[in-house]
């Protein structure tokens, strides 16, 4: 977190008005919120990823059981420690029995992920940032595929460069892990997927082919913008935010870019930069309903069509650049449409003062 807050807070009146779960005000175990997870099992009961490790609740915040703690995930500096905590969590709703997905540890800390299928009872580590050759592993994110459940994703980012270290997928819950793509994946292989997390107008083979420069690796922004999110009806399609935002249709392996933040904010295209979360319409369907939202330093943007064609053609993004910075048509797009979003507050602030 940047900035802390003071807790969490709960509507129940469709966020009209707000009230601070008391246990968590002026608590500093709850100083920066990360994600909250419910039950499908018990309404009453929820998951909470925080500075102070991951805590679960069964009576609406009521009181907290700590499950996992900070002090295994925190950074010495001096002779002060600084509690990381967990990042991110996901709950599976096809089991009898709350089954959790957590990630833990950033880019100064151990970073880990964590299955537990005894609603946090127990915990197994399956991705470890202190094992043998997975030292760069900085922070991770976590995502599973409502479609199939069966199906999770690890985002992991370079400590050294907080760019992209490696995506991962699960096909058996988060117990086993394959990598579908990493920084060590030939640039032909996955010409865009490389750069998900840095510059994509100047990074990898899009600089390569674009500029004529070097198709390495740059650096990116991963220890503060990092988002994870998978289609709910097509448990191949991806979606990943960083400094831009990119999709997958093909389980990880590639990616296009779906936004481009130095785009004029009325273009159809844009979507500001630093990205932090990725979230689809309750009434999602793939169909009739393809509504999705990014919320990021800018506000919330949306699309109405998250299936829309992605730039996976790195010419089409030189053509892009070219026709915006320098008016030149001379390179043709490969789709004829691709994705739009629209602003829904683009971080305005309002300040009403009144008449004396």
């Amino acid at each position: 977190g940047i900035m802390r807050g003071n807790g969490i807070f709960v509507s129940s009146d469709a966020g009209t008005s707000w009230n601070s779960i008391a246990s968590t005000v002026n608590n500093p175990d709850f100083h920066f919120i990360y994600r909250i997870v419910v039950s499908h099992n018990n309404p009453k009961t929820m998951y909470v990823a925080s500075n102070g490790g991951l805590f679960k609740t069964d009576n609406a915040g009521g009181d907290w059981t700590k499950l996992i703690d900070a002090a295994d995930f925190s950074v010495q500096a001096g002779d002060r420690t600084f509690p990381v905590g967990c990042l991110d969590i996901e709950l599976r709703t096809d089991k009898e029995v709350d089954y959790l997905v957590a990630a833990c540890g950033n880019h100064t800390a151990p970073s880990q992920v964590l299955v537990s299928k005894d609603a946090g009872a127990t915990w197994t580590t399956t991705i470890d940032s202190l094992v043998e050759g997975n030292e760069d592993f900085g922070r991770m994110e976590v995502a599973l595929s409502p479609s199939n459940q069966d199906s999770v994703y690890a985002l992991a980012v370079d400590v050294n460069t907080n760019a992209l270290h490696s995506l991962f997928r699960s096909m058996d819950g988060g117990d086993t892990w394959t990598k579908q793509v990493g920084r060590d994946t030939a640039p032909e292989e996955a010409p865009i997927a490389r750069s998900m997390l840095g510059y994509t107008y100047g990074d990898g083979v899009v600089n390569q082919q674009c500029w004529g420069g070097s198709s390495n690796i740059g650096t990116g922004q991963g220890w503060y913008d990092l988002t994870l999110a998978v289609d709910p009806s097509d448990a191949e399609r991806v979606w990943v935010g960083g400094v831009d935002v990119l999709r997958s249709d093909n389980g990880g392996k590639n990616f296009g870019i779906a936004s481009q933040w130095w785009l004029d904010p009325s273009h159809e295209r844009y979507i500001h930069a630093d990205n932090h979360i990725i979230v689809f319409h309750p009434d999602y369907n793939g169909t009739t309903n393809k509504t999705m939202y990014i919320g990021n330093d800018g506000g919330v943007q949306r699309t109405l069509d998250a299936q829309g064609n992605v730039f996976a053609v790195v010419s089409d993004m030189c053509h892009l650049m070219y026709s915006t910075w320098y008016n030149d048509d001379s390179i043709g797009y490969a789709q004829e449409e691709y994705i739009k979003f629209e602003n829904m507050n683009n971080g305005l602030s309002l300040i009403h003062i009144s008449e004396p």
